[in-house]
């Protein structure tokens, strides 16, 4: 039997929430969480779901979600066939493929590698009332940092630092989750990287060319990158956001192997791993949260921000794709630069970060928002020496 798309799990659970969304959803999903340490042998796929063995029944509403899974079918995110791909060998364009239309080639596939695998799984899970979710297949090492408290102590550490930061907007994926925020008081003026521009919901650049120093917390508590806080930058006139990767500070969640069996973390190994992202947010706040850093990043900014674009449409075009980004969205941000009424490369900064607000896919809006002042980098470049 066929299955269609909508047998893989949403990859998108929140986008452009405010704090108390986002921290409601997680206290939700926190609610049905399951994470159980398995042989990869006793894992199977049915009908391109994924069955757990029998695990003991664990009391319902744990800090740590233990809810009984037998029997219980289990939707694969996209992290999850990225997981089960890499550990099996399995090309994953290939597995995504027969995981969509032909799941009795998948479930022969997926069994047949998993029959003689010995090793030990973590398997990161949700339940639900007739299915749950697979959300990842991860090493039994692997450290297990919840969203949610990375959110909450993140917070508390601003405190502890003596800001209250505004929650601008979170978003909440398969993947990862994204937390931007600026703090009162912390703004530069950007003239060059804002003249003429036109925000899409009205207002102008030449009125309001500021723009507001702030953070971008992200989080993986499936395996796809850890803890990462990094600069970012709101400019006023229309809220569109820019992160300056090249100063990003990480933290892996990497941990001791794990027993079979449901997992209820070691509160102790827990607390300490939060402490130390409390202290990185706090080094970013001292480090980052001040006007002499902003102005410094703007600087650099307008340096080629000015640079006019003779044939803008063409070179935004050509500057997108090459960074892997599709033709419709390129063409996309060649609207949005002509009804952003600036001709300068800033210009393309200003529409690349206005349209990925509007995105549906947060994972591709946020990786504009890291690529914007490079790409408009290299546009000026380009327009420079052609």
């Amino acid at each position: 039997m066929a299955l269609s798309a909508t047998v893989l799990a949403s990859d998108t659970t929140i986008r452009n929430s405010g704090f108390n969304g986002m921290l409601s959803t997680l206290s939700e999903l926190r609610e049905r969480q399951i994470d159980a340490v398995v042989e990869a042998r006793t894992i199977r796929a049915n009908d391109g779901r994924i069955e757990l063995p029998d695990l003991p029944t664990g009391p319902v509403g744990t800090p740590f979600g233990a809810r009984h899974l037998s029997g219980m079918p289990l939707l694969p995110t996209s992290v999850f066939l990225s997981g089960i791909a890499s550990g099996l060998d399995i090309p994953v364009k290939y597995l995504r493929r027969m995981h969509r239309y032909a799941p009795d080639l998948f479930d022969a596939n997926v069994n047949y590698w998993l029959q003689d695998g010995e090793a030990q799984l973590l398997i990161r899970a949700y339940s639900g009332d007739q299915a749950g979710v697979a959300r990842a297949f991860l090493s039994n090492s692997y450290r297990i940092i919840d969203n949610y408290d990375v959110l909450v102590h993140a917070l508390a550490a601003f405190g502890d630092a003596g800001v209250t930061p505004t929650i601008e907007r979170c978003d909440l994926t398969s993947e990862r989750m994204y937390v931007s925020l600026t703090v009162p008081g912390v703004t530069v003026e950007a003239p060059t990287l804002l003249r003429d521009y036109r925000a899409p919901r009205g207002g102008s650049g030449n009125d309001l060319p500021v723009v507001a120093a702030g953070l971008k917390i992200t989080n993986s508590d499936v395996g796809q990158g850890g803890f990462i806080i990094t600069p970012w930058a709101k400019v006023l006139v229309c809220s569109n956001g820019m992160t300056f990767t090249a100063y990003a500070s990480r933290r892996n969640h990497r941990g001791h192997r794990m027993e079979e069996g449901l997992v209820l973390n070691d509160a102790r190994v827990v607390k300490a791993h939060l402490n130390l992202i409390g202290e990185e947010v706090r080094a970013a706040v001292k480090e980052y949260l001040h006007t002499d850093f902003l102005s410094a990043r703007v600087t650099e900014l307008e340096e080629l921000a000015g640079t006019r674009l003779p044939a803008a449409a063409d070179t935004i075009r050509l500057i997108t794709t090459q960074a892997d980004y599709s033709k419709e969205l390129a063409e996309a941000v060649v609207q949005r630069f002509i009804e952003g009424g600036q001709v300068t490369a800033g210009g393309y900064l200003n529409a690349l970060t206005s349209l990925a607000q509007e995105l549906p896919d947060a994972a591709t809006a946020h990786a504009i928002e890291a690529d914007a002042p490079g790409l408009m980098a290299q546009a000026a470049r380009y327009a420079l020496t052609a």
